[in-house]
């Protein structure tokens, strides 16, 4: 059952890789260095199938690899403490917030953002939780600050609430696997 389901995911990225990028740099290699034989165009021809199995094999077991690390990281119970330092970090990045939309100047408080979320971001893999350190550092802003500020502080603004909006999501998560 596995085999099947492997030979088929196996297919549809190797047909991907060989009608894609190697096709393309097969045809650029023939431009360019034209075959002197039809043996030479059969082996251009398998090395750039056997290459493309390798490479497709490879990125198969990765995105296995990561969906098996993924329901084996969310399924985890998690530490009290854990939730107490992310309900820490909402705070402090909030106090950033606060000094940064009262603000015109946008320098300290940038670095001060950037030094905050990757404290968290540490934090977040250091307890084993990758995907939500990569969830968290999404470059979307989904969330917008909706304060006083003023125009130069408001990029920074709606970098943290969309970060804090997240710690505030993964601490609703991941207290969810405690019940």
């Amino acid at each position: 059952m596995y085999l099947k389901a492997y030979f088929i995911a196996l297919a549809h990225d190797w047909l991907a890789l060989m009608s894609g990028i190697a096709s393309v740099i097969v045809a650029f290699f023939a431009a360019y260095f034209p075959p002197t034989s039809v043996a030479a165009v059969r082996t251009t021809l398998w090395v750039t199938a056997v290459v493309c199995f390798v490479v497709s094999s490879y990125r198969v077991w990765v995105k296995e690899h990561i969906k098996a690390k993924t329901t084996l990281e969310r399924s985890k119970p998690i530490d009290e403490e854990v939730l107490k330092k992310l309900t820490g970090f909402i705070a402090r990045g909030n106090e950033i917030m606060k000094a940064a939309v009262a603000s015109l100047e946008t320098s300290p408080h940038s670095e001060k953002s950037e030094t905050w979320s990757g404290e968290v971001t540490d934090y977040l893999e250091g307890q084993g939780l990758k995907i939500l350190a990569i969830r968290f550092n999404s470059a979307a802003v989904t969330h917008e600050y909706h304060g006083n500020h003023y125009a130069t502080t408001k990029p920074i603004a709606d970098r943290l609430t969309t970060k804090i909006v997240r710690l505030e999501e993964f601490i609703k998560e991941l207290a969810g696997r405690n019940m």
